[in-house]
């Protein structure tokens, strides 16, 4: 039986503000409060041609220069259909942006 704490948690997943503060941090330069666990990647949607946000986990940092990250979606993502109709792209983890 899951806990009242994971009942919420999972409540709070689905609600977008929750989501989508992490993109408003490095949006607004307060990304470092994330620490390594998350960066952020700023792309071009497919379709639309206009810039798109997405947060991810870091979840491998082999070194400095390559992360592996979590994709809930998998392939499905948009952030990474995204990417692949589009590869150019800006990379924030904490205050250093690549």
């Amino acid at each position: 039986m899951s806990s009242l704490f994971d009942l919420v948690a999972a409540r709070l997943l689905q609600t977008r503000g929750i989501v989508r503060a992490p993109i408003w941090l490095y949006r607004h330069h307060l990304g470092w409060l994330l620490g390594q666990r998350v960066l952020m990647v700023e792309h071009i949607g497919r379709k639309s041609g206009l810039a798109r946000f997405v947060c991810l986990e870091v979840v491998e940092r082999s070194d400095s220069d390559v992360v592996v990250v979590a994709s809930g979606f998998g392939p499905h993502a948009q952030w990474y259909r995204n990417l692949k109709a589009h590869p150019a792209c800006r990379v924030s983890i904490g205050n250093r942006v690549a």
